[in-house]
């Protein structure tokens, strides 16, 4: 907490609730928020004439794909610098809270009434409703009010979605600055249904074991987010790599080749994308009888879990996987077992 500091002689007190960081944060935001008459009609020509809530996501999407982020690792919410709308514009890159107020700044300017919602991502620290713990923020994102629930967008994400909030601050507390008073919420978790991966696989198994053919994807909602999220950290010469791994922890059990993907760049679409399946050796057994198991048609975890946590946590969200396949044996081949359905569930899943 920050409870006060002497410097030079003169007494500076610190925060004791929320309300005195939204009081400092309005403080800090009148030259901030300025935007010049040619920004504003930029905003309303962006927005369109659209509902309120497609005309914040099409903003959200222009900030979260074409903003970029400076080097380093980003400065804590004191120390960040607040430039006007303009100068953030024109310079093309922001830190995570100045990327939430431009943000704010370019809704009200397209009509839509706006807030600064400050955050910490639940996979890094926890904000205290009761205590102004300013260290835990990570950055500023917009809260949108609305009677169905509000939209929290935060343009720091890939997840751009009038149904589901980004994946890290999913139940997690923000802090709403509304003038001279701070309101803590708790962001939702969002419903499995809006967050979906369906695959969809056509696949032949020659004479010699070896399964090839074709493999489609579409995802929506967090999970459309997540995965445009690991593309956008590498180079196109690995989304074939990052396509592979990021299926099979859904279930897909295949590396990808000739990975194509659509839409990566349009945030407020589903993601499609469609890939080449060629793995060889897949059945056991000889003669007349071979055994295809299961587990490499859809695919399990089947390695043991570590004793300790030696990687980053990584949380993920309410998710619904969806797996469809079709396998056609070569021509003088018979089916003799084929597995019956099974269905599990377990705390939060199905």
């Amino acid at each position: 907490l920050y409870r006060g500091a002497k410097i030079q002689g003169r007494r500076f007190t610190g925060f004791v609730s929320w309300d005195g960081v939204a009081r400092w944060l309005r403080l800090q935001r009148p030259d901030a928020i300025k935007i010049s008459d040619a920004t504003r009609q930029e905003a309303l020509r962006v927005a369109g004439n659209a509902s309120e809530d497609e005309r914040a996501l099409k903003l959200m999407e222009v900030l979260a794909r074409d903003l970029g982020s400076f080097p380093g690792a980003p400065p804590p919410l004191w120390r960040a610098g607040l430039p006007p709308v303009d100068s953030v514009l024109k310079n093309q890159k922001a830190n995570p809270s100045r990327r939430g107020l431009v943000l704010v700044a370019l809704l009200a300017a397209a009509g839509i009434e706006a807030y600064p919602a400050m955050f910490s991502y639940r996979d890094h620290d926890v904000i205290s409703p009761d205590a102004p713990t300013i260290r835990a923020i990570d950055g500023i994102a917009a809260y949108v009010p609305r009677s169905k629930g509000a939209l929290i967008l935060d343009p720091n994400q890939l997840t751009v979605s009038s149904e589901v909030v980004s994946p890290r601050l999913m139940g997690t507390r923000l802090v709403v600055a509304k003038g001279d008073a701070a309101e803590v919420v708790r962001a939702p978790s969002g419903e499995p249904e809006r967050s979906k991966t369906a695959v969809r696989y056509d696949l032949k198994l020659d004479a010699r074991g070896d399964v090839f053919g074709s493999l489609e994807a579409k995802l929506t909602g967090a999970e459309a987010g997540a995965l445009r999220a690991a593309l956008s950290e590498v180079t196109p010469e690995k989304y074939s790599e990052v396509t592979s791994a990021f299926l099979k922890s859904r279930g897909v059990p295949f590396a990808l080749d000739s990975v194509s993907i659509a839409d990566r760049n349009a945030l407020r679409r589903p993601l499609s994308l469609t890939a080449q399946v060629n793995v060889r050796g897949v059945v056991e057994g000889e003669a007349t009888e071979v055994n295809l198991a299961s587990v490499k048609i859809v695919g399990l975890d089947t390695e043991a879990p570590a004793e300790v946590r030696r990687s980053p946590l990584l949380l993920g969200a309410p998710a619904l996987v969806e797996i469809r396949g079709t396998l056609t044996l070569p021509e003088e081949w018979e089916h003799s077992f084929i597995p019956p359905g099974v269905q599990s569930r377990w705390a939060g899943g199905e």
